[in-house]
């Protein structure tokens, strides 16, 4: 399992052909913001079956909590996260789960895209981006 962050203005967007199965594709339909938060054991269930490093759960929770409830963003925050090597259902999971609950800000805006990374023998895995 891969984790990257970047820095504001780090992001790099890479041209391909719109036929191209790991092209990146914006992840804009919208889904309803679940009633329960980020510190539920529904989103805690998600990424525990995302990592099984405790510390890039932690990040991850960190940086989402931050987008979602902290009063400002730091300026040094890093204005981008990519989850590697995702599970369909994983993915799914954080799109119709946590994309909502940080998007439900209405002071910021959260970019979400996802591209086919890798085909496994179980499936395809995907990267989903977040972007501020």
């Amino acid at each position: 399992v891969t984790l990257t962050f970047r820095r504001a203005g780090a992001a790099q967007r890479v041209a391909s052909s719109p036929a191209d199965p790991r092209r990146w594709r914006d992840e804009a339909e919208a889904h309803p913001v679940p009633n329960f938060g980020l510190d539920s054991p529904v989103v805690d269930h998600l990424v525990r079956q995302w990592s099984a490093d405790p510390r890039k759960r932690k990040y991850v929770a960190l940086w989402f909590k931050v987008v979602a409830e902290q009063a400002t963003i730091p300026h040094k925050f890093p204005a981008g996260l990519t989850l590697a090597g995702l599970a369909p259902e994983v993915k799914d999971g954080f799109v119709t789960l946590v994309v909502p609950l940080l998007r439900a800000r209405t002071d910021v805006v959260v970019g979400v895209r996802s591209r086919v990374a890798a085909e496994k023998p179980g499936g395809p895995r995907f990267d989903l981006e977040f972007t501020l």
